[in-house]
């Protein structure tokens, strides 16, 4: 029998790997008989922890699957217990509706047991049980399919993405996310402003070896473009802490987790919204030095694609769009030039 299948005849009970000290620990995983994991459903599983929660088409893409034999899969899946499907309309609630998938405790359990996520992550931390805004989720998870499509035609680039939700990345020190980012404040010789990205990736052409940093902000409209009295959160003070957090040279502790040498970083913000995001543009262009930051919307990237020119540079929306690969583009790969 295949090493990645597995047959049950009878109710499967799986405990989570071994602890410290030696004894076992968590909750029973108890299946139905007649139950059979085939030599994709971890890989499916693994994506959907990753994620938190993925649409059908989302799965689909990351998997290069068909979408009607993948529902299939996912809902006897379902009936097991493993995954969970809840509904969701295109376009805010308009059209035909799109399950969402996200995993169970029984199946965070079950990847426990083989290893894939540490024994002692939160059940929480692998499902959609406390994500706080849905849509935000899943945009963030639109750019990563994306991100994972052009790979799939540039076969000289590869990325490295670091999410700060995922449970399967090390924590640091008292379980912050490894992509947690600090830098010093102004009141204080201890003080300093934590912030946290929706995601960090690393981008290499494999044949010139040069690696480019990546720091991904998804903007719903939903924080106010300065402060306001009672925000704690506003898109400005957003911008001035990559200011000087790229100013500070902090972003250099990334060479160690990528194997290179970094010489900057580029800033890229998602809005949800075509409206959204020339308000963003203004800002971005109000508040220089901003070169670093590239912005576009969530239409141009769905249309288009990650490596399109779909990005307003500096907020520069008045001027042709340019693409996070380099000037060359529609050529293949970026030149040397291009990647640094």
């Amino acid at each position: 029998m295949d090493a990645e299948t597995l047959i049950v005849s009878r109710p499967l009970h799986l405990l989570e790997a071994s602890g410290a000290s030696g004894q076992r620990q968590g909750r029973v995983v108890e299946l139905k008989m007649g139950f059979r994991f085939n030599g994709t459903d971890q890989e499916l599983l693994t994506s959907i922890a990753e994620h938190r929660l993925l649409s059908v088409s989302q799965l689909a893409i990351l998997h290069q699957r068909n979408a009607d034999g993948l529902r299939r899969r996912l809902r006897l899946l379902r009936e097991h217990g493993l995954v969970a499907f809840a509904g969701r309309g295109f376009g805010g609630g308009q059209g035909r509706p799109e399950n969402l998938v996200s995993l169970t405790e029984s199946s965070v359990d079950w990847l426990k047991a083989k290893g894939v996520i540490p024994a002692k992550v939160s059940c929480d931390r692998a499902t959609a049980e406390k994500i706080n805004c849905l849509e935000h989720e899943l945009l963030v998870n639109d750019f990563r399919v994306q991100l994972a499509q052009m790979q799939r035609v540039v076969l000289a680039i590869k990325t490295s993405f670091f999410s700060p939700k995922s449970p399967l990345l090390p924590r640091v020190s008292r379980d912050k996310p490894l992509v947690r980012e600090r830098i010093r404040a102004d009141r204080g010789p201890d003080a300093c402003i934590e912030f946290v990205p929706d995601g960090v990736f690393g981008m290499t052409h494999e044949e010139v070896r040069k690696t480019l940093l990546f720091f991904l902000e998804v903007d719903m409209g939903t924080e106010p473009l300065t402060r306001r009295r009672g925000s704690a959160e506003n898109v400005r003070q957003k911008i001035l802490n990559y200011q000087d957090y790229f100013q500070s040279g902090r972003y250099k502790r990334y060479e160690k987790i990528l194997t290179c040498q970094l010489r900057g970083f580029r800033l890229l913000i998602l809005a949800d919204h075509p409206t959204h995001l020339a308000t963003l543009c203004r800002l971005v262009r109000e508040m220089p030095p901003s070169d670093f930051i590239w912005l576009t919307d969530r239409e141009r990237m769905m249309s288009a694609g990650i490596g399109a020119p779909i990005w307003a540079r500096g907020g520069k929306d008045t001027e042709p769009f340019e693409s996070i690969l380099g000037s060359k583009m529609p050529e293949p790969c970026p030149t040397p030039d291009d990647l640094t």
